[in-house]
């Protein structure tokens, strides 16, 4: 009989006891250390563009629910008359919910500081950091336990994998923008695949399990919710359609688990979109019509998707290694065996095929696309650790050779940019010097001149007196709120951003 990746995965290839221990714990931390340098010359980069908007939600003592009509938590556009001015962010409110009252209640601006724009921007930026670390962390844990099931050289490949994703321009970027894709959106499928790929396989826990794990991803953004939905309906029905037409050996426990993990992450999902609605459904529904409008109009896809390339090679990178994954154990007849794994996969390629269709620019940064690197990226690192022992030797050296350089790569980018002073987040290639003075100015010229700037959020995040509208409204959209809500005063607007 052929052997299989599954049953190679099982032969004494391994590497046990106390040194494979330290030598994976090791490498784990020389991860952890690459990952926190290349982005230690970050943490105190002037908010830009609507991150200002999203740090309002982790300032401070008082929440932003409290200061809204509805309660509920929404981006700051402005300040008029000494009152901060809100609009809704038009996406399930629960993950904002989250940042405004769990998040800030650990206090970030009370024991960072805020007297500086360096504090008042590390303030901002940690917390969704530590969102990320929390999520993301279920790559370390992955790398960690495959490459105790592996000897030599082999060992080090679940490291390299994991330190490459996360030192790409993408992860390094989305860790610290003040959003919702980099810091929720990573802890929520980062806590979905944690719970479905670390958990106990025996029985009744593994429908329990996979309803936690559908529950905890169903309360994110609506596309991720669906993207869930779909990937575990389509591995299943291949899976089950590849039984039915080619009858072979089937181990009916493997079949056992596969039908639980789907019933229960479909079952989950839906009770996690049913918490959302019971919280908000005008909230909710908003966040469809956000959808709606974002595949409007007459947008180029390719150009879009040239555009994002330097930040989403990585992802398309994994793609195809995943997709070469799913191809092999479909022709191997393993897609039972290794559901998990496949969803987890497809689960991260229909929400990256997702937004490449909607071709959305949003602020140059594509953050969108964070979710779905850590997704098909952990599945490229689970299917890859349990196929190496079946596979030539050789291949763990040219793995281990390819990320390192990648890694390297990812660090110099990082370099250059620190030396450069730019934005690796909103308005990439910004530069912040120059930001910096801007604001300055604008605030200068806000406080002894009277008027109302129409400027990056931030300029309000950092002075708390000003007067200004934010520029994510455009210059129209300013003046039509003013006059709407403050008659009289829209002569007193001033666009000042650049």
């Amino acid at each position: 009989m052929n052997e299989t990746i599954a049953s190679a995965a099982m032969r004494p290839y391994s590497g046990k006891g106390s040194k494979a221990s330290v030598v994976a714990l090791s490498m784990l931390f020389l991860v952890v250390l690459l990952s926190l340098a290349v982005r230690l010359p970050f943490f105190t980069s002037p908010l830009v563009g609507e991150e200002g908007g999203h740090a309002m939600l982790v300032l401070g003592e008082e929440t932003v629910g409290q200061r809204t009509a509805n309660g509920f938590p929404q981006i700051m556009i402005g300040r008029i008359g000494g009152s901060d001015l809100f609009v809704s962010f038009e996406r399930n409110i629960v993950p904002y919910i989250f940042l405004d009252r769990v998040v800030r209640s650990a206090g970030w601006s009370s024991w960072i500081g805020a007297d500086s724009v360096e504090r008042i921007s590390l303030a901002s930026r940690m917390p969704f950091l530590t969102l990320f670390v929390i999520g993301g962390s279920v790559l370390l844990a992955a790398a960690f336990r495959s490459a105790r099931t592996l000897s030599g050289v082999a060992m080090a490949v679940p490291f390299v994998i994991a330190g490459y994703i996360l030192t790409t321009p993408l992860a390094v970027g989305a860790s610290l923008q003040p959003q919702i894709d980099g810091s929720v959106g990573v802890l929520l499928v980062g806590i979905t695949a944690w719970v479905i790929v670390l958990r106990s396989e025996k029985g009744w826990r593994i429908f329990v399990t996979s309803v936690l794990a559908g529950l905890v991803s169903g309360l994110g953004k609506h596309e991720w919710a669906v993207a869930l939905v779909a990937a575990t309906a389509v591995v299943w029905g291949i899976a089950m359609l590849q039984h039915r037409l080619a009858p072979g050996r089937q181990d009916a426990q493997a079949m056992r688990r596969m039908n639980g993990t789907a019933a229960g992450l479909v079952l989950g999902v839906a009770l996690g979109v049913a918490l959302c609605l019971m919280v908000s459904v005008q909230e909710y529904l908003y966040g469809i019509f956000l959808m709606e409008r974002m595949t409007r109009g007459d947008k180029s896809i390719l150009l879009q998707f040239l555009r994002n390339l330097p930040f989403t090679y990585p992802l398309w990178i994994m793609v195809a290694g995943a997709g070469l994954m799913l191809l092999v154990l479909f022709a191997r007849r393993l897609l039972v065996e290794r559901f998990v794994e496949c969803v987890l996969a497809v689960w991260g390629m229909g929400i990256a095929t997702g937004y490449l269709w909607s071709a959305w620019p949003g602020d140059g940064f594509p953050r969108y696309f964070m979710p779905a690197l850590l997704l098909v990226g952990l599945s490229v690192l689970l299917g890859f650790s349990r196929a190496l022992p079946a596979l030539p030797r050789a291949v763990a050296p040219l793995l281990i050779l390819c990320a390192t350089a990648g890694m390297a790569v990812n660090v110099l980018s990082a370099y250059d940019k620190s030396e450069r002073g730019v934005s690796i987040t909103s308005y990439p290639g910004k530069s912040l010097s120059a930001f910096s003075q801007h604001l300055d100015t604008v605030i200068t010229r806000a406080q002894t001149e009277g008027i109302i700037v129409v400027d990056s959020s931030s300029v309000g995040i950092y002075n708390k007196n000003i007067e200004f509208m934010s520029e994510a409204l455009s210059w129209e959209g300013a003046v039509d709120y003013v006059r709407r809500f403050y008659p009289g005063l829209e002569g007193k607007l001033v666009a000042t951003f650049e």
